[in-house]
């Protein structure tokens, strides 16, 4: 089944977990090996150490594109190719800040709403398959994923009519 819609591009470009070429297993990630430490964010670090750094990284991203099933790896590229428009995010911006932004913080803005909507996204799909329900999300699953993360603390709501009643 293709997607349909505005945004939608044809999966068959990506290839399949059985056409990725063949790559050496590479050992599991150590538990204390994912977390970053102070000496991999030291801002004095060699060019050779950074790049081994950055060979490491990509090592583990194959490790883990290498074990996910079919859905997985659906899923993962089109979390790739989605993105919020730069026109939409700066509008936004703008009305917000009641300024222009500049080039990086559209970029950043663009980057936390795509990490929102995923976190929105993964925790209605946990709310599908406790519905016992398949296929698209509905509205219904979204405003309730929403619910939970806000009622997790995951999404700080500020409400604004609420704050301007303080003394009513």
């Amino acid at each position: 089944m293709q997607n349909s819609g505005p945004f939608a591009a044809p999966i068959s470009r990506f290839p399949t977990p059985s056409q990725l070429p063949n790559i050496p297993p590479v050992k599991q990630p150590e538990e204390n090996e994912l977390e970053e430490s102070d000496e991999d964010l030291n801002m004095n670090s060699t060019p050779d150490s950074i790049k081994n750094k950055q060979i490491e990284l990509k090592e583990k991203m194959k490790y883990l594109l290498a074990n996910m099933d079919d859905d997985q790896m659906k899923r993962y590229e089109v979390y790739r190719r989605s993105g919020f428009p730069k026109a939409a995010i700066r509008k936004f911006a703008q009305g917000t800040l009641n300024q222009s932004a500049n080039e990086n913080t559209i970029v950043v803005l663009r980057g936390i709403a795509k990490v929102f909507v995923g976190e929105v996204i993964e925790e209605a799909k946990n709310v599908q398959s406790e519905e016992l329900e398949t296929g698209a999300l509905t509205p219904s699953q979204i405003r309730e994923a929403y619910r939970r993360l806000k009622k997790k603390g995951v999404i700080n709501y500020h409400n604004s009519t609420a704050s301007k009643r303080i003394f009513l």
